[in-house]
């Protein structure tokens, strides 16, 4: 019986783990792990909210720390807590940009009594939305 476990040991260890993964694996694991997930950490800044907000569905939005995602497709802003889309903005206005930006950026600026504007950055675009307050 020992034998067995022991050949069979043997046998798993000459296995490739790539085979498995279909991605190169290192010996502490994934290497590229990080580039696998299309909402990256580093692909998405992020903005801080002060004041309590209102999204286009009239969903209300919390003071807090918030990623912000553009969605091309949708033309719009997502705030995201974690994985939890907590608000989505239609963009007002999308200007192309002459060279790409180096760090992505996004930023919230009061604009009126009960206006939000939210500036995004990404590659060569930049991205205008308006949040109520």
């Amino acid at each position: 019986m020992l034998d067995l476990l022991i050949i069979a040991g043997l046998c798993i260890s000459f296995v490739d783990p790539e085979e498995f993964s279909g991605h190169p694996v290192y010996h502490s694991g994934v290497r590229d792990a990080h580039k696998l997930d299309p909402w990256s950490p580093s692909i998405f800044p992020n903005v801080i909210l002060t004041i309590n907000a209102f999204d286009n569905y009239n969903k209300p939005i919390r003071p807090g720390f918030y990623q912000v995602r553009y969605i091309k497709e949708k033309k719009e802003l997502n705030l995201v807590e974690g994985s939890h889309i907590v608000g989505r903005i239609k963009v007002s206005k999308i200007i192309k940009l002459d060279k790409k930006v180096k760090i992505p950026k996004s930023q919230a600026e009061i604009i009126s009594q009960d206006k939000i504007l939210l500036e995004f950055k990404l590659e060569d675009i930049k991205v205008y939305a308006v949040l109520r307050y």
